[in-house]
């Protein structure tokens, strides 16, 4: 079954912000995630407003549990404590 991060967060720093991005997301293709949200307006109709949203899609829940545990994932999750005030990750097994 799939599986899914959704990470939320302010970012504090636009340039540490860019820079991650680029480190990140060739990782978490490693473990076969695809970036299906960045961005983009987002409703919150309960709790708290974040200034980014991001949806990363893995084919199976296990892989994006992986990433998310894994140290090349830890070590880029402890920078951007640095420059965002969140950084949320969800990981969320969807049953069809």
């Amino acid at each position: 079954m799939k599986g899914y991060w959704i990470a939320r967060g302010d970012v504090t720093d636009e340039a540490l912000y860019r820079e991650y991005g680029k480190r990140a997301l060739p990782v978490i293709e490693t473990f076969g995630g695809r970036l299906i949200v960045l961005g983009g307006r987002a409703t919150t109709p309960e709790g708290r407003d974040w200034a980014r949203n991001v949806v990363i899609e893995f084919d199976f829940v296990m892989r994006a549990t992986d990433a998310a545990s894994g140290e090349t994932i830890e070590r880029p999750g402890r920078e951007r404590i640095v420059f965002t005030d969140a950084g949320l990750i969800a990981v969320i097994e969807v049953v069809a």
